[in-house]
């Protein structure tokens, strides 16, 4: 996922087409890469939705299929 320059309390969420969240990681304020990465080997094959928040407000959210 592209990372917007906005980092403040930021978190990339994964969640599933049922909106539950599979997995929520913390981006650090000092993170300097523009890209961010998740693993989904652990996850079935299927559609996902990855978001990015900032101080609690959603930034953007892709859909992201997962294909092993």
């Amino acid at each position: 996922m592209l990372l917007p320059t906005r980092r403040q309390n930021a978190q990339v969420q994964l969640t599933d087409m049922q909106g539950r969240t599979l997995q929520s990681v913390s981006v650090p304020p000092d993170y300097s890469g523009r890209y961010f990465s998740i693993s989904t080997q652990d996850l079935p094959n299927g559609a996902y939705l990855v978001s990015y928040t900032s101080e609690g407000k959603i930034v953007g959210t892709a859909k992201v299929v997962v294909q092993h």
